[in-house]
């Protein structure tokens, strides 16, 4: 079974948020700071998110149900 969520974004400015995100991670994998790592790890993660977010609305804004 399949559900539909109503996400209120314009896909155009959902990937303009996504080009920012890795501008961002660019400039702290320049940055040779002690925490760069954690950042990183963290800007990958919102990446993650927000690409798959992306993919849905795409999609038709339908998720996969998740078994709890």
């Amino acid at each position: 079974m399949r559900r539909t969520y109503d996400l209120p974004v314009n896909p155009t400015e959902r990937t303009g948020q996504l080009i920012s995100l890795a501008e961002l991670m660019r400039d702290v994998l320049e940055n040779n700071s002690d925490s760069r790592d954690k950042y990183l790890v963290a800007l990958v993660g919102l990446f993650d998110i927000s690409i798959r977010d992306l993919h849905c609305l795409l999609e038709g804004n339908q998720l996969p149900e998740v078994a709890v």
